[in-house]
């Protein structure tokens, strides 16, 4: 993400400050709620996702950032987090375990 701020290098709507493209924090945002969906499903991504709305909103509202650059900062990081991580699998697996010296149960989930 770094690499691209400094690679466009556009001026902030604020300040004569550059690196505005794409929005870091939006990125961030848009990334943690992107995990959560993915990996949990609508119930938990959905309020993650009005949150990092929020955080992008902010930042346009702030005047650090131009619109297209929270959206650009969002759609990388949504489209690199489908890119990398995969769906959880449903339900936890549990499976006895028997020897010579131990009897149990083997709980085991993926997160």
């Amino acid at each position: 993400m770094h690499t691209l701020k400094y690679a466009i290098d556009e001026k902030r709507p604020d300040s004569e400050a550059r690196n505005s493209f794409p929005s870091g924090h939006t990125a961030a945002a848009f990334s943690g709620a992107s995990f959560i969906q993915r990996r949990y499903g609508w119930t938990l991504g959905a309020p993650a996702y009005a949150l990092a709305t929020f955080v992008g909103y902010s930042r346009v509202h702030a005047g650090a950032h131009y619109v297209h650059d929270t959206l650009a900062g969002a759609a990388i990081a949504v489209g690199f987090t489908y890119l990398f991580t995969e769906p959880r699998a449903d339900g936890l697996r549990i499976a006895p375990v028997v020897g010579e010296r131990r009897t149990g149960l083997r709980i085991s989930g993926r997160f």
